[in-house]
């Protein structure tokens, strides 16, 4: 069993399946592994990314469009708050993202909405912009973005992604997925995944922690430094629950909507169009849940790393969307 930088995690490259079980036997019958054929060539053509979170407007006053392509089990807050970002950038006179505060007042619902930016604090280096997208005279979100220029500095950089395989080593979740298991919901289907597996120690299992690997479909890299960073907070608001899941695996049904979001970016990868999701979710209780994810780029760079809060509702996480 292969162990990677004293991290739990199995990363099964292909042609590497001697620790590995899922579901059935490797040496499945040929129908078994025509159902995952046909999984990865049903692959849905999803809307790229930078159309998701198109705006249109000038001077502090835009309209945009929610899809439903980004509802999980109400349109994804990480995806508001990536519309937010981009506003921000278009409003703002600087030309970097240092980071993005977000609150959720109100569920969203698939459709026009209206977005609102606004000058906080206006400096010579720096701004902070204020958004709050609303739909039906109601506020659904709001954001606060520091925005700044680069500068000259002493730096240096000692953070270290974990020692995974590359996107290229590892098979997709399509090829790694039971024959019994359910479709995806359609929010997950913006991306192309490819997992990381858990080492099969109890212990280890009982770790609230994951890795995966993101691709956006329809396009994932992008010069803007607005919509490159834009593209990890779906990410960081989402996939707490990779973390929680093996864990609660059999009590966790309860919708958990984010309630405040907040990301710092670090620095932009333009060029890696995978983006690796490095994910702890170590607090959870009283019906809130604490989750802190880090994105890396396939080249090591630290990316973004933020924290998620949700909150239990009394809908059912099953209730999620298909279609």
């Amino acid at each position: 069993m292969m162990l990677c930088n004293n991290m739990p995690w199995n990363n099964i490259p292909k042609g590497d399946r001697s620790d590995y079980k899922i579901g059935k036997c490797w040496y499945a019958p040929v129908a078994h592994w025509l159902v995952r054929l046909w999984r990865i060539k049903r692959r849905e053509k999803m809307t790229g990314f930078d159309q998701l979170t198109s705006i249109r407007g000038e001077n502090g006053e835009y309209e945009t469009e929610l899809t439903h392509q980004m509802v999980l089990w109400s349109v994804n807050g990480g995806y508001m708050a990536a519309i937010a970002l981009r506003v921000a950038g278009e409003f703002s006179r600087c030309r970097i993202p240092l980071n993005i505060t977000s609150q959720f007042l109100k569920a969203a619902e698939i459709g026009g909405a209206h977005v609102s930016a606004k000058t906080l604090v206006s400096g010579e280096q720096a701004e902070l912009i204020e958004v709050s997208i609303s739909q039906n005279d109601k506020t659904v979100l709001l954001s606060h973005v520091w925005i700044g220029e680069l500068l000259d500095s002493p730096s240096h950089n000692f953070a270290q992604m974990p020692l995974v395989a590359s996107p290229k080593e590892l098979r997709s979740l399509e090829e790694v997925m039971s024959d019994d298991e359910p479709d995806m919901p359609v929010f997950l289907k913006n991306f192309d995944q490819k997992p990381i597996f858990r080492n099969t120690d109890e212990r280890i299992k009982l770790q609230p922690v994951a890795l995966r690997w993101f691709r956006y479909r329809g396009g994932s890299s992008f010069d803007c430094p607005f919509l490159d960073n834009a593209r990890t907070l779906p990410l960081i608001d989402y996939t707490w629950y990779l973390a929680v899941l093996p864990i609660h695996e059999n009590d966790f049904t309860v919708i958990t909507p984010t309630i405040s979001l907040s990301v710092h970016f670090v620095d932009r990868a333009p060029n890696s169009e995978w983006l690796l999701a490095d994910i702890k979710c170590e607090s959870m209780g009283n019906g809130l849940i604490e989750s802190t994810t880090r994105i890396w780029s396939e080249s090591g760079q630290l990316i973004a790393e933020g924290i998620a809060q949700m909150m239990k509702t009394r809908g059912n996480a099953r209730d999620l969307a298909f279609t």
